[in-house]
C-alpha cells in the first residue's frame, strides 16, 4: 500500500461480521459420501451476556511444508474480528487475529494433543495479533 494510504478515504465498504460459515467437501464416515460439511467460525462480542465467544481456527502459515510431523504448515490463532473492506474495487475479507505457538516438539503423551500457549511480544508483553485473509484459514 502507499504511504498515503488514509483507510477513511481509500476503502470505500467496511463492514463487520460476528459469524462466519465454511462449507466444503470433505467425505468422511461422519459426513458421509457426499462430504459436505460446515463449520461456524464465531467473533461474538458479548455472547448470552457473560462475554466474549472467539473460536480458535488453523491459518495456514507455510503452503509449501514437506513435513507431516507437527502442524504441517498451520498454527493456532484466536479469531478476534471478523471483516471485509474494499480497496480498489477489490472486497478483501479479513479477520483479526490472536497468535498461539506450540509448547514441546510433539503430541501431549497424556492428551494426544499438542499444546499450545499464547504468543506474546517480549518488549510489550501483549499477545500478538495480525490481520490476515480468510482463504488462510483452514
Amino acid at each position: 500500500m502507499p504511504c498515503n494510504f488514509n483507510p477513511v478515504k481509500d476503502c470505500t465498504k467496511f463492514q463487520v461480521f460476528y459469524l462466519a460459515v465454511a462449507t466444503f467437501y470433505a467425505p468422511s464416515n461422519y459426513c458421509g459420501v457426499g462430504g459436505i460439511k460446515t463449520e461456524r467460525i464465531r467473533c461474538i462480542p458479548n455472547w448470552n451476556r457473560k462475554g466474549a465467544c472467539q473460536d480458535c481456527v488453523f491459518v495456514e502459515i507455510d503452503s509449501e511444508s514437506s513435513s507431516h510431523d507437527g502442524f504441517c504448515g498451520l498454527t493456532v490463532s484466536r479469531a478476534m474480528l471478523l471483516f471485509l473492506f474494499e480497496f480498489k474495487r477489490q472486497t478483501l475479507p479479513c479477520a483479526l487475529v490472536q497468535w498461539f505457538k506450540s509448547v514441546g516438539t510433539g503430541l501431549h503423551a497424556d492428551f494426544g494433543m499438542w499444546l499450545v500457549q499464547a504468543n506474546t511480544n517480549r518488549c510489550t508483553g501483549l499477545q500478538d495479533q495480525t490481520v490476515v485473509h480468510l482463504d488462510t484459514f483452514l
